[in-house]
């Protein structure tokens, strides 16, 4: 507390600012580490299984209704493909769902698992054909 009772109101608010600067920087660093993770052990699957990255969603699919709820993409990412919690956190996952549930559903249907496997800019050499 000595340290606020000293430092002027200007120094405080830079000390803040940096702060929450470094903390949204290391957190969007952990979405993108996490992020790789899930994409490496998709592309992993489809190439043991020699799947298609359609056929491989069908699998995750579990009530058949064409969209993978979070439970079905959790249970995709921790039984079938052994992503482990240190790898990714509960948080991470449910984060990593909902960025990629880009029309809010609350689901994720084949064009937008795609955009996991084949991220903005990457071009046709996508793993997505078996």
């Amino acid at each position: 507390m000595q340290f606020l009772e000293k430092a002027p109101v200007g120094a405080v608010e830079d000390t803040l600012e940096e702060t929450i600067r470094k903390a949204r920087c290391q957190a969007r660093e952990q979405m993108h580490l996490t992020m790789s993770r899930v994409r490496r052990r998709m592309i992993a699957g489809m190439k043991a299984n020699k799947l298609t990255l359609e056929r491989l969603f069908g699998q995750f699919d579990k009530d058949r209704d064409g969209t993978l709820s979070l439970k079905e993409f959790n249970r995709a990412l921790r039984r079938d493909l052994k992503l482990s919690r240190s790898d990714a956190s509960a948080k991470d996952v449910a984060a990593v769902f909902a960025l990629l549930d880009e029309d809010g559903t609350g689901s994720i249907d084949i064009d937008e698992l795609k955009s996991l496997i084949r991220p903005p800019g990457s071009g046709k050499d996508s793993p997505t054909r078996g």
